[in-house]
């Protein structure tokens, strides 16, 4: 992927305001968000044949849609679909390990008492690769527990030990999803990509780091042997003047697995999709071109509920991640 192209002022691409989810029962998710965390529905209906066309899925599917999304936000909601086609859709990241990479690997969101909710997402079925993990991160103390539920969708939940938030700012039982992550093998390439392109500035860096600065300390569980020698890289990356809708990006030097990467297709299940606004997608489209990115569907207009028009186009980025990029039209 090149990024060699002019780098004049271009599009304003901003923070991601949803991300596009197949699921195979959802009001299963819809619950789960409601009880876990007091989100709500913000629309739900049968999606179009334009839009079905749009995301190639196989002619004559039909699709339900449930966007969700926390109380108060206007970023990370959640669009949840069901794909009617008449056979099974095989999960994306199926049994993912933390070091494998393609498509995306989870969605993050704050929450205030991270035992009450580990219990409860407990009960529910979701499992994870450790209990919840409390480290230091820069100047703060957090807890963390990377959990994964139905549909391989994961979740990074994140609690705030020291220093405590400001009450104005406390997320409540699970605040919006804010971040979401991928596991790449190039992460200089994948940062030029956010970066140069997308125009996007790093918020927090970690190069060539080791893992874990104290035993058991591993919130991706690795095994302690292997984290107590590997060394990492980590960059956070988010539109300028914006808090949420960022991408974070990891590296894991010297460990490999599969690349889901060809599985990151609707219908299939799991994280479809990141969206961003965008002030001109034809002009995006100009610069990922130029960039060399692969497109999967150039530019077009539909209706897309409840933002009505749209202009829309979908870009495959670092590890075959989905980007979908809309404007009002």
């Amino acid at each position: 992927m090149s990024t060699d192209h002019d780098s004049g002022p271009g599009p304003v691409v901003s923070g991601w305001r949803e991300t596009l989810v197949s699921v195979d029962d959802i009001d299963r998710w819809v619950q789960t968000y409601a009880e876990v965390g007091g989100w709500q529905v913000r629309h739900e209906g049968v999606v179009s044949n334009e839009v079905l066309e749009y995301l190639k899925v196989q002619p004559g599917s039909r699709a339900r849609e449930v966007i969700v999304g926390c109380e108060g936000a206007d970023f990370g909601f959640v669009r949840l679909v069901r794909f009617d086609g008449g056979r099974r859709h095989p999960v994306i990241r199926s049994y993912g390990r933390p070091w494998e990479t393609g498509g995306w690997f989870d969605l993050n969101a704050r929450v205030e008492d991270m035992q009450a909710r580990f219990e409860q997402l407990q009960d529910l079925g979701w499992g994870g690769v450790s209990d919840p993990i409390e480290y230091d991160f820069g100047p703060f103390t957090v807890k963390e527990w990377l959990t994964c539920g139905p549909d391989g969708v994961q979740w990074a939940i994140i609690e705030r030990v020291r220093p405590p938030l400001e009450p104005e700012v406390r997320p409540g039982r699970m605040g919006p999803h804010f971040n979401s992550t991928q596991i790449v093998d190039d992460i200089d390439d994948a940062r030029r990509f956010y970066r140069d392109i997308l125009g996007f500035t790093p918020a927090v860096e970690v190069e060539d780091q080791p893992m874990m600065p104290a035993p058991l300390q591993n919130v991706l569980g690795l095994p302690n042997e292997t984290a107590a020698v590997q060394r990492w890289n980590i960059a956070m990356l988010r539109a300028p003047g914006e808090e949420g809708g960022s991408v974070e990006i990891i590296s894991l030097p010297g460990i490999s697995g599969r690349n889901f990467a060809s599985l990151a297709d609707p219908p299939n299940r799991g994280i479809i999709s990141l969206r961003f606004p965008v002030d001109d997608v034809p002009a995006l489209h100009r610069e990922l071109n130029d960039a060399d990115v692969p497109i999967v569907n150039a530019p077009r207009v539909l209706e897309l509920p409840p933002y009505g028009n749209v202009t829309i186009m979908t870009a495959s980025g670092p590890c075959g991640a989905r980007l979908d990029f809309f404007q009002a039209a």
